[in-house]
């Protein structure tokens, strides 16, 4: 009876198991996706869910003119090329530039078509006939300028000595000694012009006025012992205080007709005469060298003309630095460039 009784209570404890169970088996069930062959069932406490997949490393190439940025991608390293030289590329790091195309030279300045453009001077095509030669005693007028503010004034001045190649004019407001001058005339023909044209040449003739002769006027200047002015070859339609001559003009109350320093200035300004006639353009620092030097070729200045520097060329060696290649302006700043250019000349006529 006892075995009777136990029975019943054991089927209801295999019934309720074998329940449990199949609850079990279809919550499996429901969770595993469907397939051929199903994975092992895990207990629901300890379902985790399976890490995602790592993204492919990525290495874009930005677009010209962007920067890549590092939170955008990892990039991958790509190993530097190699260049190969060929005989048409240079070396890397060698690469040298196109040649610049040479700026062409500048025409000198054309005064004569300045003024028919822009000023409507009118000028004809005569051309210059031979003049009749002067005479002494004979008076003319002349036009002076001063160096130092550029200003413009009238002379009268009467013919004193009329040599082969040059008049010899003077102020007659001034006291000129005719002596002088006649020995300034012999040492202007026997030495110095020839040995000036020897070396540079000669002067434009017959010039603008059609004569062969040199004037060579004598007066009181301001701010210089003697100078050359080219605007006396250019008719006043283009220059309007032109002396339409080629001439040159020495300050007779600084200089004493026939000294070795007046011969000096006189060597000097015949010089620029010619320079001008060779080449208008030539700059300062030539033109100012170059009649330096013409009082050492015509034997009537071992040194400066300027006595009043001592010892010679003191401004030069007092500013060494000075540049050669340029010309100041005020007359006062050029007292040592032109000390520079005097021994950068005698320097090449030593070669």
């Amino acid at each position: 009876m006892e075995m009777i009784r136990e029975q019943p209570r054991l089927l209801r404890r295999l019934a309720a198991l074998a329940l449990a169970v199949s609850a079990l088996s279809a919550l499996a069930c429901e969770n595993e996706p469907s397939g051929s062959q199903a994975p092992p069932a895990v207990p629901a406490a300890r379902v985790t869910r399976a890490a995602a997949a790592p993204l492919p490393t990525m290495s874009p190439t930005p677009r010209a003119g962007e920067q890549a940025r590092a939170e955008d991608f990892t990039p991958t390293p790509v190993p530097a090329p190699t260049p190969t030289a060929t005989p048409d590329s240079p070396a890397k790091g060698r690469l040298s530039p196109a040649p610049l195309p040479l700026m062409p030279q500048p025409p000198d300045r054309d005064l004569v078509d300045l003024a028919v453009r822009l000023r409507g001077a009118e000028l004809d095509d005569r051309a210059t006939e031979p003049a009749e030669p002067m005479s002494v005693g004979e008076r003319r007028d002349f036009w002076l300028t001063a160096l130092d503010d550029g200003a413009t004034s009238t002379i009268s001045a009467t013919l004193r000595v009329v040599s082969y190649n040059a008049y010899w004019f003077a102020d007659d407001a001034l006291d000129v000694d005719q002596t002088g001058l006649e020995k300034a005339a012999r040492i202007y023909e026997r030495q110095v012009r020839p040995a000036v044209v020897e070396t540079f040449g000669d002067i434009r003739s017959p010039g603008i006025d059609g004569d062969p002769r040199l004037v060579i006027l004598h007066s009181a200047l301001d701010g210089a012992a003697g100078y050359y002015s080219s605007k006396d070859s250019f008719p006043v339609e283009v220059h309007p205080s032109s002396n339409e001559r080629e001439m040159i003009y020495i300050d007779v109350e600084y200089l004493e007709p026939g000294s070795d320093l007046y011969m000096s200035v006189i060597a000097h300004e015949l010089q620029h005469a010619v320079q001008f006639n060779h080449d208008e353009g030539e700059e300062s620092w030539v033109n100012e060298g170059l009649a330096q030097v013409a009082p050492r070729v015509a034997g009537v200045g071992e040194d400066d003309y300027r006595p009043y520097i001592h010892p010679p060329y003191a401004a030069f060696l007092r500013r060494p630095d000075t540049q050669l290649n340029y010309w100041p302006e005020q007359p006062e700043s050029t007292i040592p460039h032109y000390d520079a250019a005097t021994l950068f000349f005698v320097y090449m006529a030593q070669r």
